[in-house]
């Protein structure tokens, strides 16, 4: 927040004037003062204010806010314990036991034992079965369960039943349970029942339905097939009589035994004849694939790497690769050991190797070539072996083809002399018996659908729908465990609320805390700042050890009496209501009463107070003195107290503002103290505005007022470093509404103790 007097010039900025002496005036920033300024800047953070909560101080708040723990623990852990109560109430939940078989019951036929992973699948399927929106809509339209009304209480009763109805299961085992919860008894248990129902009816019931049907069809095919049978077995026995072949009363066995014979003959003829012409085709296609090779090797290419290894074994180049080496050795030689290219025997070396390697290259040509020929007279050897094979291999079997060509046409001719419908008879006779075969296995399955269908269905009902009991036990255990975890939570979060605001508790939390010196303490006393002076100008609490507090105080103000004596005492706060006034009130009267001529200043110019404790005028007064309206010895005013006067604050505006960052005000304080022994400046708060600053350069020391339980903690130092800033001496604290025996040690503590700014 910005000061009310933001906008004015600070204190610091006015040029300071040169005095006779080099004694350190009261209020101004020595250069000794500004060291120790910025070395308090530079300090720590002090550890009450840096620290977090620990168990102790929560404990101790909590014993401060004791009542409102209790009052908001009662008031929300009622609320809780009853919200807890309705949500954890039980809701009703109905069931009903399936029996699965692992297998179906069969009564003479029996299929393989179905495996685990089998029976699982089943299981699964019928569960998804058992909540699949087709059985739920069929369930939901049975008159039972349309008089429940369920549509009121359940926006979606589809929706509902999907989430709600569960089905448990253990792999393996032959029992599903299936639930259903819902907040009426009657609910629960109607529906399940009509979904059971049209689970029963739909599925199971419906397998058993299914197989009649099958049963029905397997009858109709039966019947069709035989039908069928009979009709071919007459057109055979027609057939037959037309071809002159005598039918016996099998049609399987009607061909007579030279029929047969001839025509499994002709049979074996035919798959020769097949035989004959595969090894034909491939005779044809090994000739034709050496046709291929000797197109291919006139083009056949000898690698650089074959001719090389070749020419490392010709008796020929081998001398001449022995002697090639040992002339580029004397090349070498030569070269390094004289640069005369024309050397007659380094010419005639380079010549007779230039010669080798032509040589060495002519022979590998050679070679190349020779290698070409020798494969190709070795392939053509190969060659014409499997060449003449292959010519006799298909003449041969040419031959064999034609005159099995000529047996097979002979021995058709005699079948035809035998009868005309042999083959046709044949075929008719195979399509007879396959028929048959086919109405024998159509038999047997109409056999055991017929008994299948007396046997028991493979899913039943094991336990009839029934509402289970209500376990509350969750219920109350919650009802009891929530409303003491919100007790809990609230006596937390009220004492850590209250430890969050790091008030100031005791008188020790100053000087320990903060490293601020306690000056003083004043016990609580109700209303204090208007038991300043009675009629008779005594004090009202005479005999009081509130006074006795403020002795102390005034004693540990003169005993510090010496080289810094300290006349001029701003008494200010961090902010305000923490009994600055009261406390300034009181130290005068103090020190009035000690025989000391003390002025009261009201040096709270937006906020003045003091002329109301005394029941004086406020005008004219220290605004009218700053403005040079009245000299401050005729704006002073005596009250009832003797040795005690009054100079009160006056009507404040900006100009006063002005005036107060000017430096007349030094000469003000000069002339006072030339009158009065002590003067006693009652400031305004210090982090609000700079009015204490400004008045704080020109006073000798200044004393903060702490208000326990009230003033915090981050503030009372703020306020103590602004003042340190600026080289005010501050003198220590005064803790106002402190216990008794924090006033007692406060009273006897060394006058002598300095704070630590």
């Amino acid at each position: 927040m910005m000061p009310q007097d933001a906008g004015y010039p600070e204190p610091t900025s006015n040029p300071s004037h040169a005095r006779p002496d080099s004694r350190p005036v009261a209020g101004r920033v020595a250069p000794r003062m500004a060291r120790a300024a910025a070395l308090a800047a530079s300090s720590t953070t002090p550890a009450a204010l840096s620290a977090a909560p620990d168990f102790a101080s929560l404990l101790k708040a909590l014993r401060r806010r004791w009542l409102t723990a209790a009052v908001l623990s009662v008031l929300f852990g009622a609320v809780a314990a009853g919200a807890t109560w309705y949500l954890m109430t039980p809701k009703y939940t109905s069931f009903v036991t399936l029996k699965v078989l692992s297998n179906p019951q069969d009564i003479i036929w029996h299929t393989n034992p179905a495996g685990i992973a089998a029976q699982s699948t089943y299981v699964h399927s019928q569960a998804a079965a058992f909540k699949s929106r087709r059985i739920i809509v069929r369930a939901l339209q049975q008159d039972e369960v349309k008089r429940l009304g369920l549509e009121s209480r359940y926006p979606d009763v589809v929706d509902w039943l999907e989430t709600d109805l569960k089905t448990e299961f253990v792999d393996p085992g032959e029992f599903m349970n299936v639930m259903l919860t819902a907040m009426d008894p009657s609910d629960a248990l109607t529906v399940l029942k009509a979904v059971t129902n049209s689970y029963m009816d739909e599925v199971v019931y419906a397998e058993q339905a299914a197989k009649s049907t099958r049963l029905s069809e397997v009858e109709k095919i039966y019947t069709e097939t035989s039908a069928k049978l009979n009709r071919q077995s007459d057109n055979f026995r027609t057939d037959a009589e037309k071809a002159g072949v005598v039918v016996g009363d099998n049609v399987h066995d009607s061909l007579t035994r030279q029929q047969r014979k001839l025509l499994e003959n002709l049979a074996t003829a035919n798959l020769y004849r097949l035989q004959l012409s595969g090894d034909l085709s491939k005779a044809q296609s090994q000739l034709k694939a050496l046709d291929i090779r000797d197109k291919t090797v006139t083009k056949l290419t000898i690698e650089n790497p074959q001719v090389e290894r070749e020419l490392q074994s010709d008796i020929v180049a081998r001398p001449k690769l022995d002697r090639l080496p040992a002339l580029r050795e004397l090349v070498e030689n030569i070269q390094k050991k004289t640069s005369d290219t024309g050397d007659p025997v380094l010419v005639d070396a380079q010549r007779r190797i230039v010669d080798l390697e032509r040589a060495l290259e002519k022979r590998r040509g050679e070679l190349k070539d020779e290698m070409k020929e020798r494969l190709a007279a070795n392939g053509s050897q190969d060659q014409q072996v499997l060449r003449a094979l292959a010519e006799d291999s298909i003449k041969t079997t040419t031959a064999a083809m034609a005159k099995q060509d000529a047996l097979i046409a002979d021995m058709e001719t005699q079948a035809d002399k035998i009868g005309n419908w042999t083959t046709d008879l044949d075929a008719q006779r195979r399509e007879i018996a396959r028929l048959g075969k086919i109405l024998d296995d159509i038999g047997l399955e109409k056999e055991r659908l017929n008994v299948e269908l007396k046997a028991p269905p493979r899913v039943s009902i094991w336990q009839n729908a029934d509402l289970q009991r209500r376990d509350t036990k969750k219920q109350i255990l919650a009802a009891a465990a929530v409303p003491i975890g919100v007790i809990l939570l609230m006596c937390m979060g009220v004492a850590w609320l209250d430890v969050r605001q790091r008030r100031v508790r005791s008188a020790g939390e100053v000087s320990t805390g903060l490293g601020i010196r306690l000056f003083g303490a004043v016990p609580g006393v109700p209303h204090l700042e208007r038991r300043l002076v009675g009629p008779s100008g005594e004090p009202e609490l005479e005999g009081h050890p509130v006074l006795d507090s403020f002795d102390a105080i005034r004693t540990q103000l003169l005993r510090d009496d010496g080289a810094e004596a300290a006349r001029v005492i701003l008494v200010t706060s961090a902010v305000a209501g923490e009994g600055k006034t009261t406390l300034a009130g009181h130290l005068a009267s103090s020190l009035a009463r000690a025989g000391r001529k003390t002025l009261l200043i009201d040096g709270d110019l937006r906020r003045p107070s003091v002329h109301q404790l005394f029941e004086m005028p406020m005008q004219p007064g220290f605004s009218e003195v700053l403005l040079g309206e009245v000299e401050a010895a005729d704006a002073v005013q005596n009250s009832a107290q003797e040795g005690l006067s009054i100079l009160a604050a006056g009507q404040w505006d900006r100009e006063v503002m002005q005036a107060l960052a000017r430096d007349g005000l030094e000469g003000i304080f000069e002339k006072l103290r030339e009158e009065f022994d002590f003067i006693v400046v009652d400031s305004h708060p210090i982090l609000p505005a700079a009015d204490s600053l400004l008045i704080g350069q020109h006073v000798d020391a200044a004393i903060l007022s702490v208000l326990r339980d009230v003033s915090q903690m981050p503030r009372v130092y703020a306020a103590s470093q602004k003042l340190g800033a600026l080289g005010i001496r501050v003198l220590g604290a005064v803790v106002n509404g402190a216990d008794p025996d924090e006033v007692f040690a406060a009273g006897t503590a060394p006058a002598r103790q300095r704070t630590a700014g």
